[in-house]
């Protein structure tokens, strides 16, 4: 009784300062996985010395270090697995919010672009734009959902650029600098000029 209870409170010791120091919930899984491991063969060792003969202990011996490594194998199994699954998970997520995000930021550009080509040769990109969403920050801030995170707009005569940036979405590069000096997250720049209107991925 008194091995388990030290056994536990090992276990959560581990488990709690290394998630604080790494930050990284499978790093403190594993190494609470070890303390446990350690006590099971603790334990092993301890119920071997029960039996009399030689032929029980090595009986009870095999069966222990089987139970361990099965055991063993089947944690390595899942992590690797979620592993996998994380990765494979991110190019989804990353793909789901380019589209949301180009759709969502289109909208509003194309709106500008015919705007202008009715209005041409009066009118400036830059000038359509802040007649159809005067001040711009109000079109932006409309548009911003719990999926799509922040969004920005730069407004020139001749330009209109529409940026969009993941809250939590990993890009391509994790060095590379979003907008809001941030790292490595999704974003997107939707452009507006009198050629027309583009996109560009851009993490």
């Amino acid at each position: 009784m008194r091995l388990t209870l030290i056994c536990t409170l090992l276990l959560v010791t581990a488990f709690f300062v290394i998630y604080r120091t790494t930050a990284d919930v499978w790093t403190a899984t594993n190494s609470a996985g070890v303390v446990a491991v350690i006590f099971l063969i603790g334990l092993a060792f301890r119920v071997t010395r029960l039996f009399k003969g030689r032929r029980e202990k090595l009986t009870a011996a095999l069966i222990s270090v089987l139970m361990i490594a099965g055991l063993a194998t089947h944690w390595i199994i899942i992590w690797r697995m979620t592993e996998w699954q994380y990765a494979q998970l991110q190019p989804i997520r990353r793909t789901i919010y380019n589209g949301m995000v180009i759709s969502t930021l289109t909208t509003p550009a194309y709106d500008t672009f015919r705007e202008f080509r009715r209005s041409i040769p009066q009118a400036t990109i830059g000038g359509v734009f802040r007649r159809l969403n005067p001040g711009g920050a109000p079109l932006v801030d409309s548009l911003i959902t719990k999926e799509t995170g922040p969004l920005f707009a730069s407004v020139s005569d001749s330009t209109v650029e529409l940026t969009g940036e993941a809250r939590f979405v990993a890009g391509f590069d994790p060095e590379f600098v979003n907008h809001d000096k941030r790292l490595g997250l999704a974003q997107i720049r939707v452009r507006v000029t009198p050629a027309g209107v583009s996109y560009d991925i851009q993490n």
